[in-house]
């Protein structure tokens, strides 16, 4: 089985959640959304035993899934990055092993840039808008039904959802990382805060899509609801 931190490798370097705070400068480094940005100097990788978390400062984004999951990240050009996961299969009634994925493109736009105008929806004839979760304010969720897509194992079975997330008043509150407690507490501690990018100034549109097929959807769409409620966090 393939393990997310050999397929994605990222030197933490002055990016480590746990490093030592004598070598950390506090400043942090301001971001030009229209830049390029190599992956590497804008997500953060800390592994937790089975599970392995990715946080994006700048994209305002924190995500942790299973370790032996495959994970794929584009570097951040024209606006735009990519984080691509593929969960381990799941076999179907006849044992067939079959493979999803879930898909998260996420925008860096401007003020009177729409939501939906960037979902892409329109090509997908079967459609109909759901409440899938009151988790954020600005969402917009697609189920699309699409036969002609997998017909060997039962069609498509798809989700569409758009999350638009304004900069909030205190970015980064809700991805800090704790500060490991000091070993020796005889003596005075000084902290320090870890050098990280600020997020991006604006709107950002995060589009998440659960790409999977009649023949596994039960337990496949299972899986991908508790990652979206639990393991994904946009500030």
């Amino acid at each position: 089985m393939r393990n997310v931190t050999i397929l994605f490798f990222l030197t933490l370097n002055a990016f480590q959640i746990f490093a030592n705070v004598n070598d950390i400068d506090i400043s942090k480094i301001s971001n030009d959304k229209e830049q390029f940005f190599d992956k590497k100097d804008i997500w953060i990788i800390a592994n937790q035993g089975d599970k392995t978390t990715f946080t994006s400062r700048p994209l305002g984004i924190t995500i942790t899934v299973n370790s032996t999951w495959y994970v794929s990240i584009s570097d951040y050009e024209n606006n735009r990055t990519s984080f691509v996961i593929e969960p381990s299969p799941i076999a179907n009634k006849v044992g067939i092993e079959i493979g999803y994925t879930i898909a998260i493109i996420i925008r860096t736009v401007n003020d009177n840039d729409k939501l939906e105008d960037y979902m892409g929806i329109s090509k997908y004839p079967n459609k109909k808008k759901i409440n899938l979760s009151d988790k954020y304010d600005k969402m917009i969720a697609y189920e699309i039904i699409d036969k002609t897509m997998y017909q060997d194992i039962g069609g498509g079975h798809l989700y569409m959802i758009g999350i638009e997330r304004n900069e909030p008043k205190y970015p980064e509150l809700l991805l800090g990382a704790p500060i490991p407690l000091p070993k020796n507490t005889d003596k005075v501690n000084y902290y320090r805060a870890v050098e990280s990018k600020d997020r991006f100034k604006g709107k950002i549109f995060y589009l998440i899509m659960f790409d999977s097929c009649e023949d596994i959807y039960n337990q496949s769409f299972s899986i991908f609801k508790s990652l979206f409620d639990n393991e994904i966090i946009i500030e």
